[in-house]
Protein backbone atom coordinates (compact mmCIF):
# COMPACT_ATOMS: atom_id res chain seq x y z
CA UNK A 1 0.00 0.00 0.00
CA UNK A 2 1.35 3.29 -1.04
CA UNK A 3 -0.26 6.58 0.37
CA UNK A 4 0.41 9.91 1.13
CA UNK A 5 1.40 10.14 4.41
CA UNK A 6 -1.70 12.91 4.96
CA UNK A 7 -4.17 10.33 3.31
CA UNK A 8 -2.89 7.99 5.70
CA UNK A 9 -3.42 10.71 8.79
CA UNK A 10 -6.87 11.36 7.34
CA UNK A 11 -7.55 7.63 7.32
CA UNK A 12 -6.43 7.26 10.90
CA UNK A 13 -8.55 9.98 12.28
CA UNK A 14 -11.27 9.27 10.45
CA UNK A 15 -11.69 6.61 13.47
CA UNK A 16 -10.83 8.76 15.98
CA UNK A 17 -13.09 8.19 19.35
CA UNK A 18 -12.41 11.97 21.03
CA UNK A 19 -11.52 15.34 19.89
CA UNK A 20 -8.52 15.30 22.30
CA UNK A 21 -6.98 12.77 20.04
CA UNK A 22 -4.15 15.07 18.18
CA UNK A 23 -2.87 13.77 14.68
CA UNK A 24 0.21 15.38 12.59
CA UNK A 25 2.65 15.73 10.37
CA UNK A 26 5.34 18.11 10.86
CA UNK A 27 8.78 18.27 8.67
CA UNK A 28 11.81 20.33 8.52
CA UNK A 29 11.83 22.98 5.15
CA UNK A 30 13.72 19.96 3.18
CA UNK A 31 16.41 21.50 1.20
CA UNK A 32 16.40 24.34 3.63
CA UNK A 33 20.03 23.41 4.42
CA UNK A 34 21.78 20.74 2.01
CA UNK A 35 24.28 20.27 5.15
CA UNK A 36 21.32 19.41 7.77
CA UNK A 37 19.45 16.15 8.40
CA UNK A 38 16.12 16.64 7.20
CA UNK A 39 13.31 15.22 9.23
CA UNK A 40 9.59 14.25 8.66
CA UNK A 41 7.81 13.88 12.21
CA UNK A 42 4.22 11.70 12.76
CA UNK A 43 2.15 13.02 15.68
CA UNK A 44 -0.50 9.96 16.55
CA UNK A 45 -2.68 9.63 19.76
CA UNK A 46 -1.19 7.14 22.05
CA UNK A 47 -3.76 4.97 21.53
CA UNK A 48 -2.64 4.58 17.99
CA UNK A 49 0.14 1.85 16.74
CA UNK A 50 1.86 3.06 13.45
CA UNK A 51 1.22 0.83 11.14
CA UNK A 52 4.12 -1.53 10.18
CA UNK A 53 6.32 0.47 6.95
CA UNK A 54 8.63 3.24 6.16
CA UNK A 55 8.42 7.21 5.32
CA UNK A 56 9.08 7.98 1.53
CA UNK A 57 10.55 11.07 -0.32
CA UNK A 58 9.46 10.58 -3.51
CA UNK A 59 10.84 13.15 -6.16
CA UNK A 60 7.67 15.08 -8.09
CA UNK A 61 10.03 15.65 -11.13
CA UNK A 62 11.87 12.70 -11.43
CA UNK A 63 11.91 8.77 -9.85
CA UNK A 64 14.24 9.76 -7.11
CA UNK A 65 13.04 8.44 -4.06
CA UNK A 66 14.75 8.48 -0.34
CA UNK A 67 13.41 5.39 2.25
CA UNK A 68 13.74 5.61 5.89
CA UNK A 69 12.17 3.70 8.64
CA UNK A 70 10.11 5.16 11.08
CA UNK A 71 11.73 5.20 14.48
CA UNK A 72 9.63 6.12 18.03
CA UNK A 73 10.39 9.60 18.94
CA UNK A 74 8.82 9.34 22.31
CA UNK A 75 5.43 10.60 23.81
CA UNK A 76 4.45 14.20 24.29
CA UNK A 77 1.75 15.50 25.35
CA UNK A 78 -0.76 12.88 25.19
CA UNK A 79 0.33 12.50 21.59
CA UNK A 80 3.27 9.62 20.06
CA UNK A 81 5.58 10.65 17.89
CA UNK A 82 7.55 8.93 14.86
CA UNK A 83 10.43 10.70 13.33
CA UNK A 84 12.07 9.56 10.10
CA UNK A 85 15.50 11.25 9.65
CA UNK A 86 16.74 11.62 5.97
CA UNK A 87 20.66 12.74 4.69
CA UNK A 88 21.78 13.57 1.45
CA UNK A 89 18.21 14.89 0.01
CA UNK A 90 18.80 16.02 -3.22
CA UNK A 91 17.76 19.57 -3.91
CA UNK A 92 14.39 19.15 -5.47
CA UNK A 93 10.29 19.17 -4.48
CA UNK A 94 9.36 15.68 -3.28
CA UNK A 95 5.97 14.12 -1.51
CA UNK A 96 5.89 11.94 1.72
CA UNK A 97 4.32 8.74 1.66
CA UNK A 98 4.18 5.94 4.06
CA UNK A 99 4.38 2.87 2.59
CA UNK A 100 3.95 -0.46 4.02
Amino acid sequence: MNSSLYQYINKLSASATSEDEVFGLLFSQIGYHPDRPDNVILRLPETYELEQGSCHLVGEQSDTAYEQNWVKWGNVWGAQCWIATFKGVAEGHYHVEHRV
